[in-house]
Protein backbone atom coordinates (compact mmCIF):
# COMPACT_ATOMS: atom_id res chain seq x y z
CA UNK A 1 0.00 0.00 0.00
CA UNK A 2 1.25 3.26 -1.26
CA UNK A 3 1.78 6.66 1.40
CA UNK A 4 -1.08 8.58 -0.43
CA UNK A 5 -3.33 5.04 -0.18
CA UNK A 6 -2.42 4.77 3.55
CA UNK A 7 -3.54 8.17 4.61
CA UNK A 8 -6.56 8.03 2.58
CA UNK A 9 -7.40 4.96 4.68
CA UNK A 10 -6.63 7.11 8.15
CA UNK A 11 -8.88 9.55 6.85
CA UNK A 12 -11.77 7.10 6.53
CA UNK A 13 -10.65 5.37 9.80
CA UNK A 14 -10.75 8.48 12.10
CA UNK A 15 -13.65 10.30 10.44
CA UNK A 16 -15.61 7.11 11.36
CA UNK A 17 -13.88 6.41 15.09
CA UNK A 18 -14.53 10.14 15.79
CA UNK A 19 -17.75 10.59 14.19
CA UNK A 20 -19.95 9.35 17.44
CA UNK A 21 -18.05 11.65 19.56
CA UNK A 22 -18.30 15.34 17.44
CA UNK A 23 -22.08 14.49 16.25
CA UNK A 24 -23.20 13.59 20.24
CA UNK A 25 -22.84 17.85 21.24
CA UNK A 26 -23.67 18.43 17.51
CA UNK A 27 -27.03 17.04 17.42
CA UNK A 28 -27.92 18.48 20.42
CA UNK A 29 -27.36 22.22 18.90
CA UNK A 30 -28.82 21.29 15.48
CA UNK A 31 -32.01 20.04 16.70
CA UNK A 32 -32.40 23.09 18.75
CA UNK A 33 -31.54 25.07 16.06
CA UNK A 34 -33.90 23.94 13.65
CA UNK A 35 -36.45 21.68 15.85
CA UNK A 36 -35.43 18.21 14.40
CA UNK A 37 -33.20 15.99 12.76
CA UNK A 38 -32.32 17.92 9.93
CA UNK A 39 -30.23 15.87 6.86
CA UNK A 40 -28.05 18.26 4.89
CA UNK A 41 -26.44 20.21 8.56
CA UNK A 42 -26.13 16.66 9.41
CA UNK A 43 -23.99 16.36 6.17
CA UNK A 44 -22.70 19.25 6.70
CA UNK A 45 -20.73 18.51 9.79
CA UNK A 46 -19.79 15.23 8.99
CA UNK A 47 -18.52 16.38 6.05
CA UNK A 48 -16.01 19.28 8.18
CA UNK A 49 -14.71 16.36 10.17
CA UNK A 50 -14.38 14.03 7.22
CA UNK A 51 -12.32 17.31 5.56
CA UNK A 52 -10.19 17.99 9.35
CA UNK A 53 -9.57 14.39 9.58
CA UNK A 54 -7.88 14.02 5.68
CA UNK A 55 -5.78 16.79 6.47
CA UNK A 56 -4.66 15.07 9.43
CA UNK A 57 -4.24 11.96 7.25
CA UNK A 58 -2.09 13.67 4.49
CA UNK A 59 -0.26 16.51 6.15
CA UNK A 60 0.91 14.46 9.35
CA UNK A 61 0.69 10.76 9.26
CA UNK A 62 1.70 8.18 8.75
CA UNK A 63 4.33 8.66 11.31
CA UNK A 64 8.06 7.30 10.39
CA UNK A 65 9.89 5.38 13.15
CA UNK A 66 12.44 7.80 15.20
CA UNK A 67 15.34 5.66 13.81
CA UNK A 68 15.07 5.95 10.45
CA UNK A 69 15.21 9.58 10.95
CA UNK A 70 18.55 11.39 9.88
CA UNK A 71 19.03 13.97 12.62
CA UNK A 72 22.96 14.36 13.01
CA UNK A 73 24.50 17.70 11.87
CA UNK A 74 21.08 19.25 11.29
CA UNK A 75 19.37 21.94 13.60
CA UNK A 76 15.49 23.01 13.48
CA UNK A 77 15.89 26.11 11.10
CA UNK A 78 17.79 23.54 8.90
CA UNK A 79 13.37 22.14 8.61
CA UNK A 80 11.70 25.37 7.55
CA UNK A 81 11.00 26.57 4.37
CA UNK A 82 10.74 31.06 5.35
CA UNK A 83 10.89 31.76 1.28
CA UNK A 84 6.91 32.11 0.41
CA UNK A 85 7.85 32.32 -2.83
CA UNK A 86 10.38 29.17 -3.13
CA UNK A 87 6.91 26.28 -4.04
CA UNK A 88 5.40 28.61 -6.38
CA UNK A 89 8.68 29.35 -8.05
CA UNK A 90 9.75 25.56 -8.93
CA UNK A 91 6.09 24.96 -9.71
CA UNK A 92 6.20 27.70 -12.11
CA UNK A 93 9.42 26.26 -13.58
CA UNK A 94 7.77 22.68 -13.68
CA UNK A 95 4.96 23.86 -15.41
CA UNK A 96 6.90 25.59 -18.14
CA UNK A 97 9.36 22.84 -18.71
CA UNK A 98 7.20 19.97 -18.30
CA UNK A 99 3.64 20.31 -17.92
CA UNK A 100 0.73 20.10 -15.57
CA UNK A 101 1.09 16.87 -14.49
CA UNK A 102 4.90 18.01 -13.01
CA UNK A 103 5.62 16.76 -9.51
CA UNK A 104 5.87 20.68 -8.38
CA UNK A 105 2.80 21.57 -10.13
CA UNK A 106 0.84 18.36 -8.77
CA UNK A 107 1.85 19.32 -5.23
CA UNK A 108 0.36 22.80 -5.25
CA UNK A 109 -2.47 21.44 -7.12
CA UNK A 110 -3.03 19.10 -4.17
CA UNK A 111 -2.41 21.33 -1.64
CA UNK A 112 -5.10 23.71 -2.30
CA UNK A 113 -7.40 20.74 -3.15
CA UNK A 114 -6.81 19.22 0.48
CA UNK A 115 -7.83 22.33 1.87
CA UNK A 116 -10.78 23.64 -0.10
CA UNK A 117 -13.33 21.00 1.66
CA UNK A 118 -12.24 22.17 4.69
CA UNK A 119 -12.99 26.46 3.80
CA UNK A 120 -16.34 24.53 2.44
CA UNK A 121 -17.83 22.82 4.91
CA UNK A 122 -16.15 25.15 7.62
CA UNK A 123 -18.49 28.22 6.11
CA UNK A 124 -21.49 25.77 5.95
CA UNK A 125 -21.21 24.74 9.55
CA UNK A 126 -20.60 27.91 11.78
CA UNK A 127 -21.61 30.66 8.83
CA UNK A 128 -19.32 33.10 9.69
CA UNK A 129 -17.84 35.09 7.08
CA UNK A 130 -15.52 34.39 4.58
CA UNK A 131 -12.54 36.35 5.55
CA UNK A 132 -13.13 34.66 9.14
CA UNK A 133 -13.45 30.97 7.18
CA UNK A 134 -10.18 32.45 5.66
CA UNK A 135 -8.16 33.11 8.19
CA UNK A 136 -8.97 29.66 10.42
CA UNK A 137 -8.03 27.95 7.24
CA UNK A 138 -4.95 29.67 7.84
CA UNK A 139 -4.91 29.24 10.90
CA UNK A 140 -5.14 25.34 10.03
CA UNK A 141 -2.41 25.53 8.34
CA UNK A 142 -0.35 27.27 10.26
CA UNK A 143 -1.12 24.98 13.12
CA UNK A 144 -0.18 21.88 10.83
CA UNK A 145 3.53 23.03 9.43
CA UNK A 146 4.11 23.68 13.24
CA UNK A 147 3.46 20.28 13.73
CA UNK A 148 5.71 19.26 10.66
CA UNK A 149 8.54 21.70 11.55
CA UNK A 150 8.97 20.47 14.80
CA UNK A 151 8.93 16.79 14.91
CA UNK A 152 5.36 17.24 16.52
CA UNK A 153 6.23 19.51 19.15
CA UNK A 154 9.84 17.36 19.97
CA UNK A 155 7.65 14.33 20.49
CA UNK A 156 10.67 13.16 17.49
CA UNK A 157 14.82 13.80 17.65
CA UNK A 158 14.23 16.06 14.41
CA UNK A 159 11.55 17.28 12.08
CA UNK A 160 10.50 14.57 9.49
CA UNK A 161 8.61 17.22 7.39
CA UNK A 162 9.29 20.78 6.24
CA UNK A 163 7.61 23.98 7.60
CA UNK A 164 7.04 25.10 4.54
CA UNK A 165 5.46 28.85 4.20
CA UNK A 166 4.61 28.41 0.82
CA UNK A 167 2.60 25.30 2.18
CA UNK A 168 0.50 28.23 4.44
CA UNK A 169 -0.02 30.30 1.16
CA UNK A 170 -1.39 27.88 -1.12
CA UNK A 171 -3.52 25.63 1.76
CA UNK A 172 -4.78 29.41 2.70
CA UNK A 173 -6.00 29.76 -0.91
CA UNK A 174 -7.70 26.60 -1.33
CA UNK A 175 -9.56 27.18 2.01
CA UNK A 176 -10.62 30.30 0.45
CA UNK A 177 -11.57 29.33 -2.58
CA UNK A 178 -13.92 26.26 -0.66
CA UNK A 179 -15.34 29.19 1.47
CA UNK A 180 -15.91 31.08 -1.75
CA UNK A 181 -17.84 27.82 -3.43
CA UNK A 182 -19.94 27.79 0.27
CA UNK A 183 -20.77 30.80 0.16
CA UNK A 184 -22.28 30.78 -3.45
CA UNK A 185 -24.19 27.47 -2.26
CA UNK A 186 -25.65 29.04 0.83
CA UNK A 187 -27.10 31.84 -1.36
CA UNK A 188 -28.33 29.70 -4.01
CA UNK A 189 -29.95 26.77 -1.61
CA UNK A 190 -30.52 28.82 1.83
CA UNK A 191 -33.30 26.69 3.44
CA UNK A 192 -31.68 23.79 2.80
CA UNK A 193 -28.73 23.84 4.21
CA UNK A 194 -29.46 26.38 6.99
CA UNK A 195 -33.72 25.26 7.64
CA UNK A 196 -35.84 27.67 9.75
CA UNK A 197 -36.73 26.43 12.76
CA UNK A 198 -39.75 24.29 13.08
CA UNK A 199 -40.17 22.50 15.99
CA UNK A 200 -41.54 19.08 15.54
CA UNK A 201 -44.29 18.34 17.81
CA UNK A 202 -44.39 14.64 17.03
CA UNK A 203 -40.82 13.45 17.91
CA UNK A 204 -40.18 11.28 14.70
CA UNK A 205 -39.09 7.93 14.05
CA UNK A 206 -35.50 8.96 13.81
CA UNK A 207 -35.28 11.58 16.58
CA UNK A 208 -36.42 8.70 19.11
CA UNK A 209 -33.87 5.91 17.43
CA UNK A 210 -31.10 8.33 17.50
CA UNK A 211 -32.02 9.10 21.74
CA UNK A 212 -31.99 5.36 22.15
CA UNK A 213 -28.67 4.54 19.77
CA UNK A 214 -26.67 7.54 22.03
CA UNK A 215 -28.17 5.95 25.37
CA UNK A 216 -26.65 2.83 24.28
CA UNK A 217 -23.32 4.42 22.96
CA UNK A 218 -23.53 6.19 26.57
CA UNK A 219 -23.92 3.22 28.47
CA UNK A 220 -20.88 0.93 26.48
CA UNK A 221 -18.76 4.13 26.94
CA UNK A 222 -19.50 4.37 30.62
CA UNK A 223 -18.95 0.86 31.20
CA UNK A 224 -15.68 0.44 29.72
CA UNK A 225 -13.98 3.27 31.27
CA UNK A 226 -15.11 2.19 34.75
CA UNK A 227 -14.03 -1.50 34.34
CA UNK A 228 -10.81 0.71 32.48
CA UNK A 229 -10.57 2.54 35.45
CA UNK A 230 -10.67 -0.26 38.58
CA UNK A 231 -8.47 -2.39 36.59
CA UNK A 232 -5.44 0.19 36.41
CA UNK A 233 -6.23 0.87 39.92
CA UNK A 234 -5.95 -2.78 40.78
CA UNK A 235 -3.07 -3.14 38.28
CA UNK A 236 -0.59 -0.79 40.77
CA UNK A 237 -1.00 -3.80 43.16
CA UNK A 238 -0.68 -7.17 41.69
CA UNK A 239 0.44 -6.01 37.80
CA UNK A 240 -1.90 -5.32 34.80
CA UNK A 241 -1.73 -9.24 33.47
CA UNK A 242 -3.14 -10.21 37.00
CA UNK A 243 -5.59 -7.34 37.27
CA UNK A 244 -7.33 -8.37 34.39
CA UNK A 245 -7.19 -11.99 34.71
CA UNK A 246 -9.44 -10.90 37.85
CA UNK A 247 -11.41 -8.12 36.89
CA UNK A 248 -11.93 -9.04 33.11
CA UNK A 249 -14.22 -11.95 33.80
CA UNK A 250 -16.82 -13.31 36.19
CA UNK A 251 -19.43 -11.27 38.66
CA UNK A 252 -16.99 -7.70 37.95
CA UNK A 253 -17.89 -6.84 34.53
CA UNK A 254 -21.79 -7.87 34.98
CA UNK A 255 -21.86 -6.01 38.18
CA UNK A 256 -20.35 -2.50 36.47
CA UNK A 257 -22.57 -3.20 33.65
CA UNK A 258 -26.29 -3.13 35.66
CA UNK A 259 -24.93 -0.56 37.65
CA UNK A 260 -23.91 1.62 34.74
CA UNK A 261 -26.66 1.22 32.62
CA UNK A 262 -29.43 1.63 35.89
CA UNK A 263 -27.44 4.46 36.39
CA UNK A 264 -27.82 6.29 33.00
CA UNK A 265 -31.31 5.24 31.78
CA UNK A 266 -33.33 5.25 35.14
CA UNK A 267 -31.22 6.95 38.25
CA UNK A 268 -30.45 9.77 36.02
CA UNK A 269 -34.02 10.16 34.31
CA UNK A 270 -35.69 9.93 38.06
CA UNK A 271 -33.53 12.79 39.29
CA UNK A 272 -34.68 15.21 36.17
CA UNK A 273 -37.47 17.09 35.85
CA UNK A 274 -37.99 16.06 32.44
CA UNK A 275 -37.33 11.90 33.68
CA UNK A 276 -35.01 11.99 30.36
CA UNK A 277 -32.22 9.85 30.03
CA UNK A 278 -28.84 11.42 28.25
CA UNK A 279 -29.70 10.68 24.65
CA UNK A 280 -33.02 11.83 24.93
CA UNK A 281 -32.28 14.94 26.65
CA UNK A 282 -29.46 15.38 23.66
CA UNK A 283 -32.30 14.37 21.37
CA UNK A 284 -34.82 16.94 23.47
CA UNK A 285 -37.51 14.30 24.22
CA UNK A 286 -38.65 13.19 27.33
CA UNK A 287 -41.25 10.43 28.29
CA UNK A 288 -44.74 11.83 28.83
CA UNK A 289 -48.30 10.76 30.48
CA UNK A 290 -50.97 14.01 29.60
CA UNK A 291 -49.19 16.18 28.87
CA UNK A 292 -46.88 16.10 32.08
CA UNK A 293 -43.68 14.47 32.60
CA UNK A 294 -43.93 10.23 33.24
CA UNK A 295 -44.36 9.29 37.15
CA UNK A 296 -41.05 7.42 38.82
CA UNK A 297 -43.63 4.25 38.29
CA UNK A 298 -44.11 4.64 34.71
CA UNK A 299 -40.56 5.50 34.41
CA UNK A 300 -39.20 2.48 36.51
CA UNK A 301 -42.14 0.27 33.71
CA UNK A 302 -40.13 1.76 31.22
CA UNK A 303 -36.67 1.01 32.25
CA UNK A 304 -37.76 -2.73 33.28
CA UNK A 305 -39.13 -3.43 29.55
CA UNK A 306 -36.07 -1.25 27.27
CA UNK A 307 -33.34 -1.72 29.34
CA UNK A 308 -33.70 -4.23 32.01
CA UNK A 309 -32.11 -7.02 29.58
CA UNK A 310 -28.84 -4.95 29.02
CA UNK A 311 -28.25 -4.24 32.66
CA UNK A 312 -28.49 -7.47 33.19
CA UNK A 313 -25.92 -8.10 30.18
CA UNK A 314 -28.48 -9.64 28.26
CA UNK A 315 -28.07 -7.62 25.14
CA UNK A 316 -29.51 -10.15 23.14
CA UNK A 317 -32.87 -9.90 24.40
CA UNK A 318 -31.96 -6.36 24.60
CA UNK A 319 -31.77 -5.74 20.94
CA UNK A 320 -34.76 -8.40 20.55
CA UNK A 321 -37.28 -5.86 22.86
CA UNK A 322 -35.73 -2.62 20.50
CA UNK A 323 -36.58 -4.91 17.47
CA UNK A 324 -40.41 -5.20 19.18
CA UNK A 325 -40.75 -1.94 19.66
CA UNK A 326 -39.98 -0.79 16.02
CA UNK A 327 -42.48 -3.44 14.86
CA UNK A 328 -45.22 -1.87 17.30
CA UNK A 329 -44.84 1.32 16.35
CA UNK A 330 -44.52 0.64 12.18
CA UNK A 331 -47.92 -1.43 13.06
CA UNK A 332 -49.67 1.52 15.35
CA UNK A 333 -51.01 4.83 13.35
CA UNK A 334 -50.13 6.77 16.87
CA UNK A 335 -46.63 4.92 16.25
CA UNK A 336 -46.50 3.86 19.61
CA UNK A 337 -43.99 1.52 20.89
CA UNK A 338 -44.35 -1.68 22.95
CA UNK A 339 -42.03 -0.05 25.59
CA UNK A 340 -45.16 3.01 25.96
CA UNK A 341 -48.11 0.93 26.08
CA UNK A 342 -46.27 -1.36 29.15
CA UNK A 343 -45.73 1.35 30.52
CA UNK A 344 -48.61 3.88 29.51
CA UNK A 345 -46.13 6.54 28.85
CA UNK A 346 -45.35 8.63 25.29
CA UNK A 347 -42.34 10.19 24.11
CA UNK A 348 -42.71 14.36 23.77
CA UNK A 349 -40.31 16.72 22.54
CA UNK A 350 -39.23 18.98 24.86
CA UNK A 351 -38.47 21.77 22.61
CA UNK A 352 -41.51 23.08 22.52
CA UNK A 353 -42.86 26.12 24.72
CA UNK A 354 -44.45 24.83 27.97
CA UNK A 355 -45.01 21.31 29.27
CA UNK A 356 -44.04 18.75 26.93
CA UNK A 357 -46.93 17.37 25.03
CA UNK A 358 -48.23 13.91 24.41
CA UNK A 359 -46.41 12.67 21.16
CA UNK A 360 -45.53 9.54 20.19
CA UNK A 361 -44.19 6.45 22.71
Amino acid sequence: MGVYQLDAVLAVAFTVMLLPVALTPTLGILVRRHGRVRAVPLLVVAGLLGSACSLAAFTVFPLPEPETLECSGRALEDYWQLDPSASLVDAGRALASSGPLAGPVLQVVLNVALFMPFGFFALLASQWSWARVTLASAAMSLLIEVTQGTGVYGLYPCPYRLFDTSDLIVNTAGGALGAALAALAMRRWPRAIDPPRDVEERPGTLRRTLAVAFDLLFVLVATTAVQLVVTLARAGAVGIETAVDELGSGWFPAVVALATATMLTLGIPLLRGDRATLGQWLLAVAPARTGMPASRARLTVRFLVRWAAFAASLPALGFLVMAADAVVAMIRRDRGTLTGLASGTTTATTLAPGEPADSAS
